[in-house]
This record gives C-alpha cells, sequence and structure tokens, in this order.
C-alpha cells in the first residue's frame, strides 16, 4: 500500500482526482450551510433512478488534523459514493486558527441537519442519513452520534442518524495532551469533552469503525477499543482493520480506479445499503 504521506498530500490527492472519472454525476458545488465562507459544500447527485425509492444520503468530513482541507480535494469520495448509488455531501468546516474545539463538530451538525432538512429536494431519505468521516473527520462524525448536544442545538437528536461511519479515527487520546494540537482542543475540560470514547453511551446509532492495521499517526487500537466498549452497551457496531492499510492509503478503498484489494468501499456498501449489496 501507498504510504499515509502520499494520499494526504497535496500531490497525491491531485493524482487520485486526475484518474478519477466524472461522467456519471451531477455536481452541485459550493452550497452555503451556513453564514461562514467555510460553511460550504458539495453535492454529487447520481444519474439515473435509485434502485428503490429514495437514496441514502452520505455526509463526508476530511481530515487534516482540524487545521486544513478542502473539500474539493474529496471529489474521489463524492465519486466513489454517488457510484455506489448514494447523495455524496462533501462538506468544508472550520479550521483552526479561525476556531477552537467544538466549532467544527457544531458545523457537522449543522452541515448533517442541512442534508436532513434538504432530503427531499436532493433525492435523498431524511430517514437514512450517515455522517461518515476521515481521522479528524471521523472525530467529527462519531462525536455527532455520541454526544447528543451538537444535533440537539439544530432541533435534531442522534437517533435521527441512519448510522455513522468513522475511518482512522482518535477515539482514546486526549487531544488537549497532544503538543502540537493543544492550541486547537484549549480551555478547561476541553480533552476530556473531546475524548470520543468517554461519551460512549447505550442507545447510539449503528457505526461502522474502519482502520489500517499499520496505521503510524492513529492505531488500529482507538476503533477496536471504541467498538467494544459500545458493544459491551448493547449497541451495534461493524468492525473492520485492513492489515495492510496506513492512516491515508485507507482511503484508496474509496477511490473507483486505485482501490485494488482494499474492500472499504464495498464494506461502506453492505452498511448503509445492505439491500443493495445482496442485489449485487
Amino acid at each position: 500500500m501507498l504510504g499515509a504521506g502520499w494520499v494526504a498530500g497535496c500531490n497525491g490527492l491531485r493524482t487520485i482526482d486526475s484518474l478519477t472519472p466524472a461522467g456519471h454525476y451531477l455536481l452541485e458545488r459550493d452550497v452555503a450551510y451556513g453564514p461562514a465562507p467555510r460553511q460550504r459544500l458539495d453535492v454529487y447527485h447520481p444519474r439515473g433512478e435509485a434502485p428503490a425509492g429514495a437514496r441514502p444520503i452520505v455526509v463526508f468530513f476530511y481530515g487534516g488534523s482540524w487545521r486544513r482541507g478542502e473539500k474539493e480535494s474529496y471529489r474521489f469520495v463524492g465519486e466513489y459514493l454517488s457510484r455506489l448509488g448514494f447523495v455524496a455531501v462533501v462538506a468544508d468546516y472550520r479550521l483552526y486558527p479561525a476556531v477552537t474545539f467544538p466549532a467544527f463538530v457544531e458545523d457537522g451538525a449543522t452541515a448533517v441537519a442541512w442534508a436532513i432538512r434538504e432530503a427531499g429536494r436532493l433525492g435523498g431519505d431524511p430517514r437514512r442519513v450517515f455522517p461518515m468521516g476521515h481521522s479528524a473527520g471521523a472525530h467529527i462524525a462519531v462525536l455527532l452520534a455520541l454526544e447528543p448536544r451538537y444535533l440537539a442545538a439544530q432541533g435534531l437528536a442522534p437517533e435521527r442518524l441512519a448510522g455513522v461511519i468513522g475511518i482512522s479515527g482518535p477515539y482514546d487520546t486526549d487531544l488537549s495532551s497532544v503538543r502540537w494540537l493543544r492550541a486547537v482542543f484549549a480551555g478547561e475540560g476541553i480533552g476530556e469533552e473531546a475524548r470520543v470514547l468517554s461519551k460512549a453511551r447505550a442507545g447510539a446509532p449503528p457505526m461502522l469503525l474502519a482502520n489500517g492495521g499499520r496505521d503510524p499517526l492513529v492505531n488500529a487500537r482507538h476503533a477496536v477499543e471504541l467498538a467494544t466498549r459500545l458493544r459491551a452497551l448493547g449497541n451495534r457496531v461493524d468492525l473492520r482493520i485492513y492489515e495492510e492499510a496506513g492512516h491515508g492509503d485507507i482511503l484508496l478503498g474509496l477511490s473507483t480506479t486505485l482501490a485494488g484489494n482494499l474492500t472499504l468501499g464495498g464494506d461502506v456498501l453492505a452498511f448503509v445499503a445492505p439491500e443493495w449489496s445482496v442485489a449485487g
């Protein structure tokens, strides 16, 4: 597998983008979900009719240590998800130093609420909305499911989520104690408030937690420990560890042209729309 730095770096993302087909989806670009310049999202609409009824909606949040990233670099994710038949929403969110925790999680809640409200116009099912994220984005997506106050601020409850997909997320770390993240998670008690594992509770939405077995940045134990805790509380968690994948190249499993042996895309399909997976 290619290393984490290759995928995360600009050249790697540009290479993936250059190899990503564009003909089978319709792109709705730079839609505002809030007043801030970075509260914008892109919607990838699949062409053709859904296999049965309204389509699931997947709202994707990218990684970048809560400091960097742009939705345009993740066209390959939108393309792949729309190829599966989903309405794919790829969202920007505010970043440090403009904001600190929990502003980017609040943006995630606002983007998800937008998707639920707009589901009918998008051809999607408001009962089948799935936040999904990688790395910092996984932290955002999973926290939305476990800490009700973020969605409550949007007039929603986590029970409105059909499920959550977390890829390579840092769930069991006091992020305020990490030297290069202290400024992002500054403040009394913020470290524990941002620690996803401490938010584990009964009655959480179903989750698919995925991680690379060769991830040097976010060890697979984060996914394993969160899955273990949630299952002990009676929740459904599908856990997938891809032994040969690293932190960044796990996302190649969401590339139409570069997935190779990575089964992440198929696992996402089976989690979001198992009836389509069986039919396929």
